[in-house]
């Protein structure tokens, strides 16, 4: 067994052993280790230098643990040995993977490194201020993933001074617009001439920016002592999906940051139907601007009729000054049976929509009459493309379909809307109580429990029982049946199944009770309606301290009474909203012959 020995300041002793460890042994690691501290002791007394200081080894390093890792430290920055010429700094670092990022920094000599907040982005940014003229500084950084982390070796930099942006920071305020320029100086009081290509760390898909011009990285510049130099700084909002980005800069070794604030503008889109093609029915109708500019507008039939109509010219990304208009011609796709179609044209731009209806008839009197030609239609679409934007990609509307394409009608939507409405007539009833289902306590009063109540209302709706296997519930049964009919919270529908997961959030008597999550839900209901917004109202009966009837409540309004979680100061009520486990869509039985081979009927064509 061979056994290795590592000491800091560079000594290393190495014990070789063909056999278990004896006194003999002992003996060896004692006295190397009684060796190591003469040496250690002579060192101090002629007055060497300690050995290089290291970060803490309670971390991997990434050279020694996860060679190759996509969490390895990526184009860290300043360089080793870096000048600094102002009073902060600003460290950059990226990994291939998404990672958390850590810096951790100290005044050379300093017993302990200390750290940083970092900013997550495309890269790790973090920032060290009230930097000392004239003295060094040591940083390392790391990478932390979901199962191992890795480091950088540890870096220097020095503090000279000598640069001063003027302003020291710039705050400025963009339209939604595009090339947009401010100019911040930056002044050389320092005895030598530097090189200046100024940059900026942090980057934004949605805003493209940075320097252009004398004095950036595309054309440097010299600074000569006692010179100025004026920096352009470009910046292209059109697409800016936030109003705040703040974007540390550096020129020279010397750090600041740009806070660029978006104005969002006045958003004020009308329609004016111009004429009509009395054979094709297409309408040509002006989207007018009555507000500011707008650069990212698009024009588009709103769902569910978006298959059923195009518009030329197709508009995606198009720019309308305000008292402009933008003409574009709808057409329905029209078919042997067309009688009449009703769609709206949803117009969008810097985060906000207007819909505008539209309707077609067929005239009356007149019949459609199918022919068959060559194809004779053309499209096309044009786009822009700029320094900051280098490629283009643009959709081209496809020709004219030969019918809708809006799939035929569920059979069991109706019917689930029927389960709503036989949900709803336990609601609110004074002899309807929770409690074993099909069971009449000794006031007279009708018992449900959850599962129960909901499985009544879609047996009287038509809809097969779910309610059966061998699960930890009810619910829990209803939905080993449903899930593969599971539909997303933003598609769901009246009728649709709603279940909750309780678990990890129950109280007992006002103290909280710690619970893993189980991976079962614990409650279910019906959804009722879905609002607008997303927001789901539901119809359920529970035993929470709301009392025992059933109810219909919005889940993004409603607290659980009896199902808290707690925080720092007190207990609050959690929203049911929270604990959703699953919405699944109940469907009719399939006429017989129809089923799975292997599943019974009852399991609603699952």
């Amino acid at each position: 067994m061979l056994r290795e020995l590592k000491p800091q300041i560079g000594l290393s002793a190495k014990i070789i052993a063909e056999e278990p460890m004896n006194s003999r042994h002992v003996a060896i690691i004692v006295a190397a280790a009684v060796v190591l501290a003469i040496a250690i002791g002579l060192l101090a007394r002629r007055g060497c230098a300690p050995a290089q200081p290291q970060p803490p080894r309670d971390t991997p390093a990434a050279e020694e643990d996860a060679p190759g890792s996509a969490l390895d430290v990526l184009d860290l920055e300043p360089a080793d040995g870096a000048v600094i010429r102002g009073s902060q700094a600003w460290v950059r670092w990226g990994s291939a993977d998404p990672s958390r990022g850590l810096l951790h920094w100290r005044r050379k000599g300093e017993a302990e490194f200390r750290d940083a907040e970092v900013v997550a982005g495309r890269f790790h940014l973090a920032h060290i201020a009230a930097l000392e003229k004239g003295a060094a500084y040591e940083f390392w950084v790391e990478n932390v993933g979901a199962d191992h982390r890795t480091r950088s070796p540890v870096r220097t930099f020095e503090c000279a001074g000598g640069l001063d942006f003027d302003p020291p920071a710039l705050e400025i305020t963009v339209k939604r617009d595009y090339d947009q320029r401010v100019t911040i100086a930056l002044r050389n009081s320092g005895k030598d001439a530097v090189r200046v290509a100024a940059r900026a760390l942090a980057e934004f898909e949605d805003l493209p920016a940075g320097f252009v011009g004398h004095g950036s990285a595309d054309a440097p510049a010299e600074l000569a002592p006692g010179a100025s130099i004026a920096l352009t700084y470009a910046v292209t909002a059109s697409d800016a999906a936030r109003d705040r980005y703040e974007i540390p800069i550096e020129a020279a070794g010397a750090f600041t940051q740009i806070v660029v604030k978006v104005a969002l503008p006045r958003f004020d889109l009308a329609m004016r139907q111009v004429s009509q093609d009395p054979r094709s029915l297409a309408r040509t109708v002006d989207i007018m601007n009555k507000g500011e500019l707008l650069t990212d507008l698009s024009v588009k039939v709103a769902k569910p009729n978006h298959r059923e109509a195009r518009l030329a010219p197709a508009v995606n990304h198009a720019t309308l000054g305000p008292g402009h208009a933008l003409r574009v011609v709808v057409s329905p796709v029209l078919y042997l049976e067309f009688e009449s179609l009703d769609l709206e044209l949803e117009c969008a731009a810097a985060g906000r929509s207007v819909r505008f209806p539209l309707r077609f008839d067929a005239p009356r009197g007149k019949s459609l009459v199918g022919v068959r030609t060559h194809t004779d239609e053309t499209t096309s679409a044009r786009d822009k493309v700029c320094t900051n934007k280098p490629t283009t990609c643009s959709e081209v509307p496809g020709g004219s379909g030969t019918g809708p394409e809006t799939p035929p009608p569920d059979p069991s939507a109706d019917a689930r809307k029927r389960a709503v409405d036989e949900f709803r007539k336990y609601v609110g009833k004074d002899n309807v109580r929770y409690g074993p289902t099909g069971t009449v306590d000794t006031a007279g009063n009708i018992r449900f429990d959850c599962s129960g109540l909901t499985t009544t209302a879609l047996s009287s709706a038509g809809f097969p029982d779910f309610n059966y296997g061998s699960g930890t519930g009810g619910c829990d049964n209803m939905w080993n049946n449903l899930k593969d009919n599971e539909v997303k919270q933003s598609e769901a529908e009246a009728g649709d199944v709603i279940f909750f997961d309780y678990w990890g959030h129950k109280t007992k008597g006002g103290a909280w009770e710690e619970r893993v999550a189980d991976k079962h839900p614990d409650h279910c209901g019906l959804v009722a309606s879905v609002g607008t917004d997303g927001s789901i109202t539901y119809v359920d009966i529970t035993d929470d301290s709301s009392g025992y009837d059933g109810k219909e409540t919005n889940a993004s309004q409603r607290a659980s009474g009896y199902y808290k979680t707690p925080t720092k100061v007190n207990q609050t009520q959690m929203k049911m909203k929270d604990m959703i486990f699953g919405i699944a869509r109940p469907k009719l039985a399939p006429p017989p012959g129809e089923c799975k081979e292997g599943k019974p009927c009852h399991e609603g064509g699952k």
